[in-house]
């Protein structure tokens, strides 16, 4: 059986502890969602196009956006998306309920979604990543000091994000170095809440889940592609390291090394080679795809486990 990506729930609760103990910042918050109009945002736009341009909701379609709650909660995560640099589609099921004590007194506000593996259909430069991958590193942004700016040289993308060890989404180019992007650089905002009027967020929580029948990606689907030419090369990475290290080995024994007499041109190759195979064999052994090499120039998923050459069999 085909092994699957797994989606990531995601929520996060804001109370009045979030607020400073002010209340009034709270109830404010939440009259501002409850009045939340995407027309009159959508009219604001279009009379600021070079500020629609500047914000992450260029590819909003606000006309598709509902008033007060989920039109909130889809515009709160749509600034996520931006900022990740992900597809917002990646982001479904999102909700973002109010909590009263009584008519006029907020208790919470509760922003939930599920982040899965589907849904790209123009990939963004970090799509690449698992769904996994994605809400942690949400996490780890939510839980920076909300009294200070955001510093997103510093908040780039870390491999123990990816708790699954996961490999990259198949068909989606792999960069290197993923990092934040921000949307409300050319704005007044430094602080990502500072536009929702959100202080903190502390009670920040996501997890790894199975995924629903519609939102399953398999594993596996990335060995259905065709070998790339490096892929013919090292798809004997276990055999050429194994031959590399007991050639290495012996030569440091007996002292005599027959590559000596050959081009050094050509005994650099070799060792290349050599190397990059034990480089693959490794991640092979890992079951994970090598970080920042797109898999349509390697994919570990096509290195032979057995003898498969005809003339050996």
């Amino acid at each position: 059986m085909w092994e699957v990506f797994k989606d990531f729930e995601f929520t996060f609760t804001l109370t009045v502890a979030d607020f400073s103990n002010n209340q009034n910042m709270l109830d404010n918050l939440v009259k501002s969602i409850n009045d939340f109009d995407p027309k009159l945002l959508q009219e604001m736009f279009k009379n600021n196009p070079d500020m629609l341009k500047n914000s992450p909701f260029s590819d909003v379609d606000f006309s598709k956006l509902d008033k007060g709650e989920k039109g909130y909660g889809i515009l709160l995560f749509t600034n996520f998306a931006a900022m990740l640099q992900i597809s917002i589609n990646r982001c479904i099921d999102s909700s973002l309920k109010i909590i009263m004590e009584n008519q006029n007194k907020a208790k919470s506000i509760t922003l939930s979604a599920r982040i899965i593996n589907k849904n790209i259909n123009s990939p963004k430069p970090n799509d690449f990543l698992s769904a996994t991958c994605i809400g942690n590193w949400l996490l780890d942004i939510l839980k920076n000091p909300p009294d200070k700016p955001l510093d997103f040289s510093k908040l780039g993308y870390k491999k123990e994000y990816n708790k699954l060890n996961e490999p990259p989404l198949p068909d989606i180019p792999v960069i290197e170095n993923p990092v934040l992007y921000d949307p409300f650089s050319k704005q007044k905002f430094t602080n990502i809440f500072e536009l929702f009027n959100i202080e903190n967020a502390t009670n920040v929580d996501g997890k790894s889940v199975d995924p629903k029948a519609d939102t399953k990606v398999n594993k596996s689907e990335t060995s259905k592609k065709s070998l790339a030419i490096l892929d013919y090369v090292f798809q004997y990475s276990y055999f050429l390291s194994f031959i590399g290290a007991i050639s290495l080995s012996l030569s440091e024994v007996i002292g005599f090394t027959p590559l000596s007499y050959i081009s050094e041109k050509v005994l650099l190759f070799i060792h290349i080679v050599i190397g990059t195979s034990a480089v693959v064999s490794l991640f092979a052994w890992f079951n994970t795809q090598i970080w920042y090499v797109d898999t349509s120039i390697i994919n570990i998923s096509n290195v032979s486990l057995k003898n498969n050459l005809p003339f050996l069999s």
